[in-house]
């Protein structure tokens, strides 16, 4: 068997982050041009894989896609990464990438952005409800946001995903953000006639993603998004 057979690569708006198994944090940084497409970015990760290991040494990547494309967008990459030579491909969502860093499978996870707020629902691995929010600037936003996904979620598992609530910022986090959103959200789960002992966990995003990534490479338990 090969030396390094897993790659792991998670995609981020302007840079890609590569490494192997095991590393607590990636071992190449590499800038992603604005006008590069799917096949360009396939060849940038390809080409740069080879710091890692040889030619042909990667024989599955592990990919975290952290950008918000048409679909089209990302079949076209993972085409592309099969093409250039890796047969097995296991695409992770950025947001079930962050409740894996938590070790949790089933909870709420909030991906604060540049002036978004993308908020998942999962229960036993699986995504039940997304919602996205222009402008989430501050606790009671947030909460708001994470409210209505779970409210839309159903029944089954609500209560449980309301329990673990993980917020992952993509930029610097706002001072005391995770005090005023938990009890945000106390308040409002109570409104909502749920559980209001959540457990509310603040993460910079882009460490959490990597922790997601390793966690799927080490064989993670949960199911995962289908």
């Amino acid at each position: 068997m090969r030396e390094n057979t897993v790659l792991i690569a998670v995609l981020l708006g302007d840079e890609v982050l590569l490494g192997l198994p095991g590393d607590e944090g990636p071992r190449l940084e590499v800038s992603l041009p604005g006008d590069l497409g799917p096949q360009g970015i396939a060849d940038l990760m390809a080409s740069s894989a080879r710091e890692l290991g040889p030619e042909g040494a990667f024989e599955k990547l592990i990919l975290v896609d952290a950008r918000e494309l048409p679909s089209r967008d990302s079949e076209q990459l993972i085409s592309a990464l099969f093409q250039l030579g890796f047969p097995a491909i296991t695409c992770i969502p950025a947001s079930f990438a962050v409740l894996l860093a938590s070790g949790m499978s089933t909870g709420v996870v909030v991906l604060l952005g540049r002036g978004l707020c993308h908020v998942s629902v999962f229960y036993d691995g699986l995504e039940i409800s997304r919602m996205t929010v222009e402008e989430c600037e501050d606790a009671g936003d947030i909460a708001r946001a994470a409210i209505s996904a779970i409210m839309a979620s159903g029944e089954e598992g609500r209560e449980k995903a309301a329990g673990h609530v993980v917020v992952a910022v993509l930029d610097s986090p706002p001072r005391h953000l995770e005090e005023e959103l938990r009890a945000e959200l106390a308040k409002r789960l109570r409104g909502a006639g749920l559980p209001t002992r959540a457990r509310v966990q603040l993460v910079r995003g882009r460490e959490a993603l990597w922790r997601g990534a390793q966690r799927m490479a080490e064989g993670a338990s949960a199911r995962g998004p289908q």
